[in-house]
């Protein structure tokens, strides 16, 4: 399981390298931080089937979702503003 820390992470790695929003195994793995397994297994779950690649800030809310925020005390509100700033492409909060 990710940490908030770690999805806020991905988040930033994605945003300061303006990837693309299909991404790949490869893109999985360098935002994941997981084996070519792994972001294989990630690939294929969030795919059309047979596809190879997937929707990056579809994975990236994925990862916010479900990042354990048990340790901050505002962990919701915190998550929420982070898929906020995934589709805000400005980057200055509209």
């Amino acid at each position: 399981m990710w940490s908030l820390a770690d999805a806020e992470a991905a988040l930033r790695a994605f945003q300061k390298n303006n990837l693309d929003f299909a991404v790949d195994e490869k893109v999985v793995q360098y935002l994941c931080r997981v084996d070519q397994l792994a972001a294989s297994s990630i690939v294929a779950a969030l795919s059309a089937p047979g596809g190879e690649v997937i929707n990056g800030l579809g994975l990236l809310v994925a990862i916010i979702a479900v990042s354990d925020a048990s340790d901050e005390s505002d962990g919701m509100k915190r998550k929420l503003e982070l898929i906020f700033s995934s589709f805000d492409f400005g980057r200055d909060g509209s």
